[in-house]
């Protein structure tokens, strides 16, 4: 996350599992960044689709 930060990515997708995970990334970064956590592979065309 950090590294995409950086990287100025302002979108991320992730497994719903890893959202428990996000209180380890900094706040400035939650906040700059927009975290979609997906459970199923349509999930993410939707949002890749819509981006």
């Amino acid at each position: 996350m950090l590294a995409a930060h950086r990287a100025g990515i302002k979108t991320i997708l992730l497994p719903k599992w890893n959202e428990k995970d996000l209180v380890d990334i900094p706040q400035k970064v939650r906040d700059d960044i927009r975290f979609h956590f997906m459970e199923k592979m349509i999930d993410v065309l939707k949002i890749a689709v819509k981006e």
